[in-house]
């Protein structure tokens, strides 16, 4: 082979190459900033709700202050599932104008302990229905001495909103 055929070969390989580091290169930071994006919630991120809860020792004094009733969103972050149901929340949360009796609490940290359940049913003095899987929605109401609770499926709080006659304020 001639030097100008070398040179052609080697020039070849070298873009070639290029392209591949390229390639693995966009892979590599797509990969991450999805990872990134399910590190939040994305209903905390997209400011749906302000108030996020990552430890249940916290939840007492949170909810010393809470109006008459208000929904508890227990859920985890860093899954794409649980990314795309707080997506299909959003809307739900914002027609019914929820922001400020809506307040989540992420237990990623916490889910695989193996008494988890039994933490969070007792944190919040769950007696007759009980939560026994996650990502669930708990609505509790005051009434006179007794706090009356419902648990919900998140993907149902639409038709859990309409059952109970809340309000839709946006169209």
């Amino acid at each position: 082979m001639t030097k100008a055929k070398y040179k052609n070969y080697y020039i070849g390989v070298v873009i070639a190459l290029l392209i591949i580091f390229a390639v693995l290169y966009y892979f590599m930071v797509y990969e991450t900033s999805k990872q990134s994006k399910y590190k939040e919630s994305y209903l905390v991120s997209s400011g749906t709700i302000n108030l996020s809860i990552n430890k249940l020792n916290e939840i007492e004094q949170v909810f010393s202050e809470v109006p008459d009733k208000y929904f508890v969103f227990i859920s985890y972050t860093q899954d794409e599932s649980e990314y795309k149901l707080e997506k299909k929340l959003q809307p739900i949360i914002e027609d019914y104008s929820l922001k400020d009796s809506f307040y989540l609490i992420n237990i990623t940290k916490q889910k695989d302990d193996d008494d988890f359940y039994d933490k969070i049913n007792e944190t919040f003095n769950l007696k007759k229905d009980k939560i026994n899987s996650i990502p669930i929605i708990v609505y509790f109401e005051n009434k006179e001495d007794d706090i009356e609770y419902h648990i919900i499926d998140p993907n149902k709080l639409e038709s859990f909103l309409i059952k109970n006659e809340f309000e839709k304020v946006s169209q």
